[in-house]
Order: structure tokens, then sequence, then C-alpha cells
């Protein structure tokens, strides 16, 4: 005999509607832009009425502002399960960015939207700060896990390094947004070089007639 669905508490309602309502804002936004949502359009979306918006949010700089937030914390648990495999941190992080930046374009200009906002609207200016914050601790800690696969030069510690490569990042999707050609493995290549030194694996070898060996 089947058993009834569990009845969700009042908590777990609230947050799935949260949920529910972010995800919606994560679609319109990226596709008819934040200026081009309204309110009614995301709780329409979402299948809720404005009255559950405003039971979660204030307006939708701040729901821009949970999407962003929430978003970012997903690629960063994204990244650690990529290194939590055992994969090479190199190639790890270097997938890690390149599927960021070219599968997510989108999201990419909603994040360059949030700053344009950031500038008119003061709670999504400490949004930019915390989430950049978060970023760059994040990928300090990440950059301590791999030290042994990926050591920095010396006098380059890991949170200015962190800041470097959350410097790149954000350039990087600007420059990916622009040229979908760009080559952002080549590019994380050579910022590697200038934080380690190290140029990466040799190319393979070549016997000799030019063919390369196993």
């Amino acid at each position: 005999m089947t058993r009834p669905p569990r009845k969700l508490s009042r908590n777990e309602q609230q947050h799935e509607t949260r949920a529910a309502l972010v995800s919606a804002a994560l679609r319109l936004f990226a596709r008819h832009g934040f200026d081009g949502t309204s309110i009614q359009a995301i709780a329409r979306e979402a299948g809720f009425t404005r009255g559950a918006f405003y039971a979660h949010f204030t307006s939708k700089h701040e729901i821009l502002g949970a999407a962003i937030t929430e978003r970012d914390a997903l690629d960063r648990q994204r990244l650690r399960a990529r290194i939590g495999t055992g994969t090479v941190a190199r190639a790890a992080i270097a997938d890690w960015i390149a599927d960021a930046q070219h599968a997510d374009l989108p999201f990419v200009a909603l994040r360059l939207e949030l700053v344009r906002n950031s500038l008119h609207a003061t709670g999504l200016a400490q949004v930019l700060r915390d989430n950049q914050q978060a970023e760059v601790a994040g990928i300090a800690e990440m950059l301590q896990q791999v030290a042994r696969d990926l050591p920095l030069r010396p006098g380059i510690t890991a949170p200015l390094a962190a800041q470097v490569i959350s410097s790149f990042l954000d350039g990087v999707a600007i420059h990916a947004l622009v040229d979908r050609t760009v080559d952002i493995r080549a590019l994380w290549d050579a910022l590697l070089v200038a934080l380690t030194g190290d140029d990466g694996p040799p190319p393979p070898a070549c016997d000799g007639a030019g063919a390369t060996s196993a």
C-alpha cells in the first residue's frame, strides 16, 4: 500500500516557495533583463501571488541579489565537488571556469546588470561586496587544499592569488560575453604560469619520424 506523501512543515513550505521564486526570477531576468521583468511576472512564473513574493522579498533588487548569491554559492560547490573527486586541480579549475563562462552567458549578463543597478541601490552594492568576499575566500580555501598539486610562486599567498583569480573571472566573463570564441582554458593556463611559474605538463614526446609516442 502506497503511503501518502509527507506533509511539509511550515518552514519547508516557506523554503520551497522562496526557492521557486528565486528560480523564476533567474529565468525571467536572463530572458527579459532586470528592467523588463516585473514582480507580478516573477510571482506568476513561480506559480504564486504577489503577496507570496512580498512575504519573502521586499523588491526586485532584493531577489536579484538573492539569486546571484545562491547561484554563486552553487558554482563554488561544483568546483569543490570536482576537486573532491581527485581530478587534477589544474584541469578541474579550467573545466569549471570554461563551463561557467561559456555555458551560462545569460547569467554573466545578469551579473553585469547587477553591477549596473548596484550604482543606484546601496543594498545591491553590499550584496556584490559580500559575494566577492565569499568568492575570494572560497578560492583561497581551494588553493590551500590543492597546494601540493598547484604550488604558488614564493611571495604569492593564497588570498592574494584568490583575488587575482576572482578579478580574472570577472574579466573573462565580459570577454566571453562579447566573443564566444575566446579560448578560456588558454587564458587560464597563462594566468597559472604567472601565479605558479609552472607551464603545465610537458608536451608528448615525438619519435624520430615526428610521430607522437604513447
